[in-house]
């Protein structure tokens, strides 16, 4: 493998600074997308070019990015939770719509006919008949069972023609209430508004189908976002290893010239720099990844503007300072099972099983209705004496009777109602598997968040130990006490180190997000609809 030389080393050092943000605070990254790091690279190898002549190239459409941000980035532009928004409000009309069964309904017929026949009964000879006539009416169903039919009816009638003496023309109104109230089948305020209560818990369904799906966009944000965190700080920590390999190998260059140290050392250096820059080149791809990945969630599309914007994090990497995680075990169940939208959704299934279960039920009764009819009629050669004769009820009719229908094996019915049965079964089933899930769930959330939080602080102190022992190698290694391999060895240590540490606690921000979606709460600390 080709080293470059102590000036190309310096050069790439330069340009991965400005990439990586090696310096002590080590700050997150502004690198521009794609092929402009490689290339610069790849120049700075064969061809060195003076530092402002190549830094001056480096050029990125920024978008600093907290993580409150990107949640409400990600709430607002994501397509599969618009389209689930969508689905509510389709079931909010269909439950809206459904209520329209209880409205007045008006009906209207009108009839012209006219025909010539011979009465050989009466001998009568020919007779020609002219029918015209209309109905107008109001049907409405109640929501405590039956219904009630309101019908007017009016003919005009014209004959001519017979042996003996017809009237030319005769009016007749009809005046005609009739109420319709099941005594078996379909009884009952219960079975009458069924369906809507149905369409009703569809809506209340899709709502809660939304909200999981905004929580679990909620979580995948901030995992994706402590990803992009940890990637930006892990190439922070790559640009930092580079750095402290390169001020290794221009120490023992000087130590070579003036005779202290060997040929050999200086090519241990330059292997370890060597490794340091693919190690640098490992993260800003991972770092891309990262990038790419989050983009693809806040900004969907295909627009190449959108796709080149570069996203810097703001948001630190979460401390590790002592406290509570949860607190009684009973509670925290208590309070997933109540929040969590997965077994919400169980519950309204549940009640559509019971529901589509009690209608099976009704509907596999005999048909049994009591009808109730009121008529008035009036029966006049004049319009208005017709039609007086029936609003005055002066010739009324009252009848009362019962209808049924009794089928004779009803084999069809009792079979759909012992299939809703088993539906229901099946719901309550799956209701308490979906809580034995959620407790489950919920229980490896807390394991993870306690385990990320100590690891995260065994890290941070691994870590400091490994700051200080390097610089102890160091002084020794500056008192001729240790040799460059022991230094090497101990700055991997601290490069080990420090991955571990920020690795830990992106681990930890991550296992936090996992137990608020756990828990039922993701996206929702500050109300339903905080962001």
């Amino acid at each position: 493998m080709r080293f470059p030389d102590s000036n190309r080393v310096l050069g790439l050092l330069a340009i991965t600074c400005l990439a990586s943000s090696v310096a002590a605070a080590q700050d997150p990254v502004d690198i521009e997308a794609d092929v402009a790091l490689d290339r610069l690279i790849d120049e700075l190898w064969d061809a060195p070019e003076p530092l402002g002549a190549v830094a001056g190239r480096i050029e990125a459409n920024v978008l600093e990015l907290s993580l409150e941000a990107a949640r409400a980035i990600g709430l607002t532009n994501d397509l599969p939770l618009q389209g689930a928004q969508e689905l509510v409000e389709a079931a909010r009309f269909r439950e809206v719509g459904s209520w329209g069964t209880f409205e007045w309904l008006f009906n209207a017929s009108g009839s012209i006919s006219g025909d010539k026949a011979g009465d050989w009964v009466l001998l009568a000879g020919e007779v020609e008949t002219d029918v015209q006539g209309f109905s107008l009416g109001f049907d409405r169903a109640f929501t405590s069972g039956g219904s009630l039919s309101l019908n007017f009816s009016h003919s005009n009638t014209r004959t001519s023609g017979g042996f003996f003496q017809l009237p030319d023309v005769v009016n007749q109104d009809v005046l005609t209430a009739v109420y319709t109230r099941p005594l078996m089948r379909g009884s009952g305020e219960e079975y009458t508004t069924s369906l809507q209560k149905i369409a009703d818990l569809r809506w209340m369904r899709e709502q809660e189908a939304f909200r999981l799906a905004r929580q679990e966009l909620v979580v995948r944000i901030e995992t994706c976002y402590w990803d992009l965190v940890l990637a930006e700080q892990q190439l922070g920590v790559a640009g930092s290893a580079l750095d402290l390999a390169l001020e290794q190998l221009d120490r023992d260059r000087r130590r070579r010239e003036a005779g202290v140290a060997t040929e050999v050392e200086v090519i241990q250096d330059e292997a370890t720099v060597a490794r340091r820059i693919e190690g640098v080149l490992f993260a800003e791809t991972s770092l891309r990844s990262e990038m790419d990945l989050l983009r693809s969630i806040l900004f969907p599309g295909t627009d190449s503007a959108t796709w080149s914007v570069q996203l810097k994090a703001i948001t630190p990497l979460p401390g590790v300072s002592a406290g509570p995680v949860a607190g009684a075990w009973g509670s925290e169940i208590d309070s997933a099972l109540r929040r969590r939208g997965e077994v919400r959704m169980s519950v309204i299934d549940v009640d559509l099983a019971e529901l589509a279960h009690e209608r099976t039920v009704s509907e596999k009764r005999p048909l049994l209705d009591l009808l109730f009819q009121l008529s008035s009629q009036g029966y006049d050669p004049t319009v208005e004496t017709s039609l007086e004769e029936t609003l005055s009820y002066e010739f009324p009719s009252v009848s009362a009777g019962l209808s049924l229908q009794l089928p004779i094996r009803n084999i069809a019915l009792e079979n759909e109602e012992r299939a809703t049965r088993a539906e229901l079964r099946g719901a309550r089933i799956q209701l308490d598997a979906q809580r034995s899930a959620v407790a489950a769930d919920l229980r490896e959330a807390l394991r993870q968040v306690n385990y990320q939080l100590e690891a995260a602080r065994a890290a941070t102190k691994s870590r400091e130990a490994a700051e200080r022992l390097m610089k102890a190698e160091q002084a020794r290694y500056e008192q001729g006490l240790a040799t460059n391999f022991q230094v090497l060895e101990f700055q991997q240590a601290l490069v080990e180190a420090q991955y571990a540490e920020r690795a830990a606690r992106a681990g930890y921000g991550q296992a936090r997000a996992i137990l608020s979606g756990a828990r039922g709460l993701a996206g929702e600390i500050r109300g339903v609809d905080a962001p």
